[in-house]
């Protein structure tokens, strides 16, 4: 799974890349990629909604974005966060 926040600085929107190499706003499952994310369990939960195709399929796609992308992680794993061992 990768996180990405888009858009310009100061405004940028929480998001994933689904398998299609479209990214997903989700927003409406957390705010930010900050450590109360991390810490509350926030990627377990995002995690699972993005494995299940019909909730990944209503989180809305972000266009327009002309490349602002950031990725924040690549390829987490939740034994990484929980542990403290790479993933």
């Amino acid at each position: 799974m990768r996180l990405l926040r888009i858009g310009d600085p100061g405004a940028e929107v929480p998001a994933v890349l689904d398998a299609a190499g479209t990214a997903r706003d989700v927003s409406g499952i957390t705010g930010d990629f900050g450590p109360a994310f991390f810490a509350g369990g926030g990627l377990a939960a995002l995690a699972a909604a993005v494995a299940d195709p019909a909730a990944l399929a209503g989180l809305p796609p972000l266009a327009g974005q002309s490349g602002k992308y950031e990725t924040m992680i690549y390829n987490v794993t939740v034994r990484g966060f929980t542990t403290g061992q790479p993933g």
